[in-house]
C-alpha cells in the first residue's frame, strides 16, 4: 500500500494556502468572463462532477444567477436535451489531469456547436481537454500521484469559490476563505480519531450519504470515495430524498452520514429522527452540534470552525476522506 493518498489527504492546508495566493495574485480574467456571462455551465466527470455541483450552488447562491452544472457524459451524448439552440451558454470545464474522454468531448461540442471557445479548470500545464480549451485556471501545487483525487477535488473547488466571491465583492466570504488553510489542519488532526474508530471499530457494509444545496455534490463525493478505496456499496442522495424509496434499503449495516446545513435545520434534524426505525447507523458532520443532533445522531464530528456556512462547507472532505482511508486499510483494500 502506498502513501501517496494519506499524503495528500494531509496536505490540504498547505496546497489551499498556495490556491488561495494564487487566486490573489492572478487576474484570471478567463474564469471572470465566464463568470459575466449568459449562462455559465460547469462540466465534468466522476469527481469532477460532484465538484461541479457545488461550484453551480455556490455561483448561484452568491452571484444570484443560475449556473447549471451538467455531466460530462450528458453533454456527449444529449446536449440538445440541455441546452437550448435560442441561447448562448458559456463551458467551464473541470478535470484533474485533462484525459476524460467525456470532458474532452463535452468541450469539443461546445466549440464546434456554440462557436465558442471553452475554458478549463485542471491541475496540469499540457493535456487533450487544454489542447481545445482556454487554460482559466492551472492549479499545478494540486497536481496528484495517487488515483483518488483528495486535494484535486478541493483546491479548485476552493479556486472557484474564491474568484466568485471576489468577483461579487463579498468581502467577508473572502476573509472566511482565507482563514480555511489553518482551521483545515486542525479538523485533519481532531477527526483522525472518531473516523479510525468507525472506520475500524464498526462494521458497516453499506454507506449512504447526504446532503442539501451545496453539501449534496460534498455528499456524493464524499460517497464516491468509499466506493473507489473501500469498494463497498455506496449511494448519495439528497438529504430528504432518503426516506422516498432508499429508506427500505438501511439497515444496522449501513452508515449513513449527513453533510448537516443549520440554514436545513427545520428539515434535517426531523430526518434524523425519521431514520431512527431503520436500525442503521448515523453520522453528523456539523459546524455545532445541537442537543437534537447529539441525541439522534451515534458519531458526531463538530467543525467547529467559526465561519459562514458557505465557507465552512468544504471542511467535510478531508473528514470523509480520512474515513474512506482507515476504512480501505482495515479491510484489507489496496491503496494506490
Amino acid at each position: 500500500m502506498t502513501e501517496y493518498t494519506f499524503d495528500e489527504i494531509h496536505s490540504q492546508p498547505e496546497v489551499w494556502q498556495q490556491i488561495i495566493d494564487l487566486c490573489e495574485k492572478n487576474e484570471h480574467k478567463r474564469i471572470g468572463e465566464w463568470m459575466c456571462s449568459d449562462r455559465p455551465v460547469l462540466t465534468g466527470s466522476g469527481s469532477s462532477f460532484y465538484l461541479c455541483l457545488t461550484a453551480a450552488a455556490f455561483f448561484t447562491q452568491l452571484s444570484h444567477r443560475r449556473a447549471l452544472a451538467v455531466s460530462a457524459s450528458e453533454v456527449c451524448t444529449f446536449p440538445n436535451a440541455l441546452f437550448s439552440e435560442k441561447e448562448r451558454y458559456s463551458l467551464l470545464a473541470v478535470s484533474r489531469n485533462g484525459k476524460s474522454a467525456e470532458t474532452v468531448g463535452a468541450a469539443r461540442w461546445f466549440n464546434e456547436s456554440r462557436s465558442e471557445k471553452t475554458v478549463a479548470v485542471s491541475t496540469v500545464e499540457t493535456s487533450p481537454l487544454l489542447e481545445i480549451c482556454e487554460p482559466g485556471l492551472l492549479l499545478l501545487p494540486a497536481a496528484e500521484r495517487s488515483r483518488y483525487m483528495t486535494r484535486s477535488f478541493t483546491a479548485p473547488l476552493l479556486a472557484i469559490h474564491y474568484l466568485i466571491a471576489s468577483r461579487t465583492g463579498n468581502k467577508d466570504l473572502m476573509k472566511d476563505l482565507r482563514r480555511l488553510p489553518e482551521i483545515c489542519r486542525q479538523v485533519l488532526d481532531r477527526c483522525i480519531p472518531m473516523v479510525k474508530f468507525i472506520a475500524e471499530e464498526k462494521h458497516f457494509d453499506d454507506y449512504v450519504g447526504l446532503g442539501q444545496g451545496p453539501f449534496y455534490g460534498l455528499a456524493a463525493e464524499s460517497m464516491l470515495k468509499v466506493k473507489e478505496m473501500v469498494r463497498a456499496p455506496a449511494e448519495a442522495y439528497p438529504s430528504l430524498e432518503v426516506m422516498h424509496g432508499p429508506n427500505y434499503l438501511l439497515g444496522k449495516r449501513t452508515l449513513v452520514t449527513l453533510l448537516h446545513a443549520d440554514s436545513a435545520k427545520n428539515y434535517e434534524l426531523p430526518l434524523l429522527k425519521r431514520l431512527q426505525p431503520s436500525g442503521a447507523g448515523k453520522f453528523v458532520i456539523c459546524e455545532k452540534a445541537s442537543p437534537e443532533i447529539r441525541e439522534n445522531a451515534d458519531f458526531v464530528f463538530e467543525v467547529d470552525s467559526g465561519l459562514s456556512e458557505l465557507a465552512q462547507v468544504i471542511l467535510a472532505m478531508p473528514v470523509m476522506q480520512l474515513f474512506a482511508y482507515y476504512r480501505a486499510r482495515k479491510t484489507g483494500n489496496p491503496l494506490e
